[in-house]
């Protein structure tokens, strides 16, 4: 079947069925792979529908449809709008995980990259684009080692690089190796593709079998239904699908071909694509007897196969019944009309048997079963596929002798031929719809084990997200106390002042009370002033993407550190900021702000204080990077590669081990990335990149 065909009957199924996840995929793979091969493309409006996924969370069929759209204008040569496709998965990445397209996905980041390349965008030198293919073939290389899948993108890979990085003959021997591994993994666009490539390569080099690898491209194309590729192909080399007048070859006369007298040619064409197009076992089966009967004469038939070493009669037909076929399942054993011994020596020797007058003639005539039934004519042919038996026609009629001439017996013989293949055909479409069944029903049962256990990991996610959270407030706590506890010293103060100078019985001028009461309020706001901070960044909220102001959230964080500052003698200081308001979830990017300068405060407490900590927020294109930089005590070699893993820490026992975890985390569920420098005793940088609106089109820097 073809990829559309398997789409349809999906997206019939789980329509059927309601099964909005896997109608959201089959949509997905519609529109942006399906329709796009087609001649008449339409670009399918889906702007509205990614938009109902996101919010019904069903971010894998948006991943899925921006990865095959990139794959679809990467097969047409469109190579910048694969860009622009290949970069909006990667909003998407988290409904991907472990999903065999983000793993296209990397192989086509590079295959892309090697096109643009190549026609002198965005990668202006090789240097360029080999550090930045080199780190995604290393994974695709790993993912290969443990399947095939991947082995033929991977063979692409290694010619495309060859070809526009290295040597002609190399590139030219490598897509040969990876034609011979698309086809055996039976990647039939592919394999077209890489035909294609090689073509090209021939022809930019003056080779003349060029020409042979665009039509086999073409020929490939066509039998995986893909109608503008093949379209393209030829438009982009008409001179190699020219037409050519045929060359005229001299035939010698030969002797006339030995043909079957008597036989009806049309009759036998009609019986036998009657019998071929037909897959249903027991709508084969019946055809197969008519057929056989009608040809023959024979008044009874009988049709039987193999199975677990016993015969089994499969379907029957009876003249008494008026032409009925009945379809059956039961052993030659219990069968009561056939002669046993004639179907065994057919099926023991693989010939077959044509007695004109069993009872009279023949090996058979003193067999008791023979005599019994007063058999006369008796044709028993073997089914054979390959040399292998895949059943026995049983015919006869017991009221005329020499019914079956050697007419009707070859065309019986030829049909029988084609009737053993449809059998096997439809035994194999058989099993094949069988398994495709368990398939399905296993696929359903892994839908919603994968959503049960996706929404039970946004669970624990959200989870984690808060302990580490109020983990984070944990370790301001006794910083802010103290700074709470400095505000209520002189409240205290002038309070106690008031009450001593009434019970001293002197008189308060309005001036002496306004300004010990002024001094109660201004130390009570900033009291205030913490203590509202602090609840704001701990109380659980729903998580919620909108406009805010980035330098507030910065400043809000400073005032809470504000004490452990003064207590460790180092300052933090907002150096500049070029963007006020950013397009993300408040609450989760000031925990990761948090983090962050929580760590920053303790890599400098650690080297014995007296440090400072910047903070930066500048416009990198159409996204935002937050730098936050400390002179503290850096981070070792050996730990950098361990940073971001959970539960690791230095600061134990007060480290959870998931604060840097979890926020790379958030930053990516963001469409962003998280980027550190450092240097032992002398500092860390870590660098934030957010998009700075809803849905950025411009990469994310690497």
């Amino acid at each position: 079947l073809a990829i559309e065909e398997y789409v349809k009957e999906c997206l019939q199924f789980s329509q059927r069925y309601h099964l909005s996840f896997s109608v959201a995929f089959a949509e997905a793979m519609q529109a942006a792979w399906v329709v796009p091969m087609k001649k008449d493309y339409t670009p399918v409006p889906m702007e509205e529908k990614i938009k109902k996924w996101e919010r019904e969370n069903h971010v894998s069929a948006a991943g899925s449809y921006y990865v095959h759209m990139a794959l679809t204008h990467y097969y047409f040569g469109e190579y910048e709008k694969a860009e622009e496709y290949l970069l909006g998965v990667r909003r998407y990445l988290r409904g991907l995980t472990d999903h065999l397209l983000k793993r296209e996905w990397h192989a086509f980041q590079v295959l892309n990259a090697l096109r643009l390349y190549a026609g002198g965008i965005i990668y202006k030198s090789k240097e360029q684009l080999l550090s930045f293919i080199q780190p995604l073939i290393k994974k695709i290389e790993t993912w290969a080692q443990y399947g095939p899948m991947l082995k033929p993108y991977l063979a692409l890979i290694y010619a495309e690089l060859e070809r526009f990085t290295g040597d002609f003959r190399k590139a030219r021997s490598l897509y040969f190796d990876a034609i011979a591994i698309a086809h055996e993994q039976r990647y039939t666009m592919l394999e077209g593709h890489l035909n294609e490539c090689r073509g090209e390569l021939l022809k930019e080099a003056g080779v003349g079998t060029a020409g042979v690898y665009f039509a086999e491209a073409a020929r490939l194309y066509r039998k995986c239904h893909a109608e503008r590729k093949e379209i393209s192909v030829m438009e982009k080399h008409p001179e190699y699908f020219e037409e050519e007048a045929p060359a005229y070859i001299p035939v010698e006369a030969e002797p006339a071909a030995y043909t079957l007298p008597c036989l009806d040619a049309d009759y036998l064409m009609k019986s036998s694509v009657a019998i071929s197009a037909e897959i249903d076992p027991d709508v084969l089966l019946k055809k197969i007897i008519n057929v056989a009967i009608e040809a023959s004469g024979a008044q009874c038939g009988y049709l039987l196969t193999e199975k677990d070493g016993n015969l089994i009669v499969l379907a029957e037909s009876h003249v008494t019944e008026k032409d009925v076929v009945r379809t059956v399942e039961y052993d030659i054993e219990d069968a009561t009309n056939v002669c046993k011994a004639i179907i065994r020596y057919v099926h023991r020797t693989k010939e077959r048997v044509l007695l004109n007058n069993a009872s009279e003639e023949g090996e058979f005539k003193d067999n008791p079963e023979v005599q019994a039934m007063g058999l006369r004519s008796v044709l028993c042919l073997p089914l054979i596929k390959r040399s292998e038996l895949t059943g026995i026609l049983y015919l006869e009629n017991r009221l005329s002798n020499s019914v079956f001439t050697s007419e009707k017996a070859k065309m019986t013989e030829l049909l029988t031929s084609q009737a053993a293949i449809s059998l096997e055909n439809a035994r194999l479409v058989h099993e094949m719809r069988r398994a495709e069944e368990a398939l399905q029903q296993h696929r359903e049962l892994l839908e919603q084990t994968v959503e049960k256990r996706t929404r039970q990991l946004r669970e624990t996610q959200q989870v984690l997200i808060m302990a580490e959270k109020h983990a984070g407030v944990g370790r301001l706590a006794g910083g802010v106390a103290h700074e709470i506890k400095n505000q209520m010293a002189p409240i205290l103060t002038e309070a106690q002042r008031i009450i001593a100078q009434i019970e001293a019985g002197k008189e308060l001028s309005p001036e002496y009370v306004l300004e010990r009461v002024r001094n109660i309020e201004g130390a009570t706001r900033t009291a205030n002033k913490i203590t509202l901070a602090l609840l704001d960044y701990a109380k659980e909220t729903s998580p919620e993407f909108a406009r805010f102001n980035i330098k507030d959230s910065i400043k809000k964080i400073m005032t809470l550190h504000h004490s452990s500052c003064r207590q460790a003698n180092f300052r933090i200081d907002l150096k500049g900021v070029d963007v006020e308001e950013i397009y993300a979830d408040k609450r989760q990017i000031e925990q990761v702000l948090l983090n962050m300068i929580n760590n920053a405060c303790e890599a400098i407490e650690k080297k014995g204080g007296g440090g400072m900590i910047s903070i930066s927020v500048k416009k990198k294109g159409s996204n935002v990077m937050i730098g936050i930089r400390d002179n503290g005590i850096g981070i070792s070699e050996g730990d950098k590669a361990k940073i971001f893993d959970p539960f690791f820490t230095t600061t134990a026992p007060r480290g959870t081990g998931l604060g840097l975890s979890v926020s790379y985390g958030i930053v990516e569920r963001h469409g962003g990335r998280i980027d550190f420098e450092s240097e032992p005793d002398l500092g860390t940088t870590f660098r934030i990149y957010l998009p700075l609106e809803k849905e950025s089109k411009d990469a994310i820097p690497t």
